[in-house]
């Protein structure tokens, strides 16, 4: 009953499984009893280890709801890691109350208190931490629970070869120094690997939720941009619904000879259809979303915006990547357009097109440099005109998709060229 409970708290805590309601487990606990009592009876299994884990196996299979696959995948690292706490508080019982350890392995008392006090160790933890944390816990990957389970028989070998000093078996041991020795080795570099995959793992994870989020912003972007577009759209129609009669208070202008009045009613008809972001740059919704938020910053910042070009259907490169490409490159165009003083020096042009599967991208914008190197480039930070900001996306994406980039710098002017 105490190692059904413990292993019950043990993937409580740990793994993210689905179980019955907590008021189950006094019920199954008396049906594991009796199911251990009967196997007893009949002389089927023996109350050691073995009847250990069929009988809590037994259990957690009747507590789990309708997650079986995951929980047997995990029960060895489970069961592990409970008997693992327990052999630990049974040194610290044999260390602390001077007992030796092979009188307390075999003692049916002191296993009962190891198993309570492993017991209430979980506990303790679910109570804390682990009933806190349950909502938000996720499932294993399979590389992750590959480097657990390694992890897990690593650790059982050390604490078998623990166990065997303990109960005092050291003629044993310098027989079997040399595989000894061996083991030990080929477990640490086990534990290092484990330690590497698990920071592979994260780091890959952690990758992932960046793209994700700036993916997640694109789509707001593009959203809010669709949106602008749908209400200019609306602005126009009900301007064209109304115009016979602005063709007559202008006819009405006219007649009274009121060019002042004519002018003002010509400039609010202006602002009125003026369509501030149905500019088609690439011709992708979702890449012009990143252009227009671009464009408009560089309108406040009195940069001179140019566009040529537009893209065709069917690019070889990714609508995602296309996105961060011009994210990069355009930020890093306004942001050192900005800092030329002269408005009238500030500029950004932009020139793209498709060819035969290849998509062709040339930015250029003034900036405060004469000349600047490509290793200046390279190694600059926000310090240098800020184009260092996205080099290593831009290069990502460029390397991503076997493409060219020719970067220069001269007579104020930088240019970026990227074929890809």
């Amino acid at each position: 009953i105490l190692y059904f409970w413990g292993c019950y708290f043990c993937y409580r805590n740990f793994f993210s499984v689905k179980f019955r309601k907590p008021v189950h487990l006094l019920g199954i606990s008396a049906l594991v009893f009796a199911f251990s009592i009967l196997m007893i009876q009949l002389n089927i299994l023996r109350p050691d280890l073995l009847m250990s884990i069929c009988t809590v196996f037994i259990g957690i299979m009747l507590m789990t709801d309708k997650d079986y696959f995951y929980t047997i995948v995990l029960y060895p690292i489970v069961f592990t890691i409970y008997m693992c706490i327990n052999i630990f508080f049974s040194f610290v019982f044999s260390l602390s109350f001077n007992v030796p350890y092979q009188e307390l392995l075999y003692s049916s008392v002191w296993e009962v208190i190891e198993g309570g006090v492993s017991l209430l160790f979980f506990f303790v933890w679910f109570i804390s931490i682990g009933s806190k944390r349950h909502t938000v816990k996720r499932r294993i990957s399979c590389g992750e629970y590959l480097i657990l389970l390694i992890s897990v028989i690593c650790i059982v070998v050390v604490v078998a070869i623990s166990q065997g000093f303990m109960k005092g078996d050291e003629l044993v041991f310098l027989q079997l120094k040399g595989t000894f020795a061996l083991s030990i080795t080929a477990i640490c570099f086990m534990l290092i690997a484990g330690l590497r995959g698990i920071s592979y793992l994260k780091s890959k994870d952690a990758l992932y939720k960046a793209e994700k989020a700036l993916y997640n912003q694109y789509l707001e972007k593009q959203e809010e941009h669709i949106k602008d577009v749908i209400e200019a759209d609306k602005r126009l129609r009900s301007f064209r619904h109304d115009i016979n009669a602005h063709l007559c208070a202008l006819e009405s202008c006219i007649d009274e000879k009121d060019y002042d009045e004519l002018q003002k009613y010509i400039d609010r008809m202006k602002e009125e259809t003026q369509n501030k972001k149905t500019n088609c740059y690439s011709g992708y919704a979702a890449v012009d979303a990143i252009i227009a938020e671009w464009y408009e910053k560089a309108k406040r910042a009195n940069i001179v915006w140019e566009w040529n070009g537009v893209l065709k259907e069917k690019l070889s490169i990714e609508l995602f990547d296309l996105c961060i490409l011009f994210s990069n490159l355009l930020s890093n165009a306004v942001e050192a357009a900005e800092k030329v003083e002269k408005d009238n020096d500030r500029f950004v042009k932009t020139v793209v097109g498709s060819f035969r599967g290849r998509t062709t991208i040339i930015i250029s914008n003034s900036c405060n440099k004469e000349t600047m190197s490509i290793k200046e480039f390279n190694t600059s930070k926000a310090d240098k005109d800020n184009h260092g900001f996205g080099l290593k996306n831009i290069h990502r994406m460029v390397d991503k998709y076997d493409g060219n980039i020719a970067i220069t710098c001269d007579n104020n002017i930088f240019e970026v060229d990227i074929t890809i």
